[in-house]
């Protein structure tokens, strides 16, 4: 049975294509610091949300940074990228292993790179951190409930506004 082609949508957005996005997609760490607006933030998220992940289970979940001072927490908490606290936005992404112990770590590093692309095609500069540092202050709310809650904390995607 053949299937006829789907039609690129119609909507007046500006973004790119997927392999454009992957081409050209490079680690950032120099940013403008200006707000990510909200409905940008909504398309990355989905976008995570719409990734595989084994048997659905959708072990992840997503923390947004926007405040100021918690960023210069999560800099201080990944070592020397103290670009970290001169985005627009910082998304944590966790994995849970009580929803997939199995993938709880492999299902939100392909939703992670969801993100990565997602952002990039939307005109975003990003950085991957591979790893959350073992210094975040009790104060530093719930990325730090999340660490200490079985919800592993072992990947951090930082999407912004590049100098572009």
């Amino acid at each position: 049975m053949s299937r006829s082609p789907r039609k690129r949508s119609d909507s007046p957005e500006k973004s790119m294509d997927v392999f454009e996005a992957i081409k050209t997609r490079r680690s950032i760490r120099k940013y403008k610091n200006e707000a990510v607006p909200e409905e940008d933030l909504e398309k990355i998220i989905e976008a995570a949300r719409l990734s595989p992940s084994a048997s659905n289970n959708q072990p992840w979940r997503f923390i947004i940074v926007r405040d100021q001072r918690m960023k210069g927490f999560l800099a201080k908490s990944v070592g020397p990228q103290g670009f970290v606290s001169e985005v627009g936005a910082v998304i944590v992404v966790l994995g849970d292993p009580e929803v997939a112990p199995y993938w709880y770590m492999m299902d939100p590093m392909i939703a992670a790179e969801h993100i990565v692309l997602a952002a990039t095609a939307l005109g975003y500069g990003t950085c991957w951190i591979g790893a959350l540092g073992d210094w975040v202050p009790e104060n530093a709310g719930e990325v730090k409930k999340a660490e200490y809650s079985g919800r592993n904390v072992h990947r951090m995607c930082f999407d912004y506004r590049n100098r572009r």
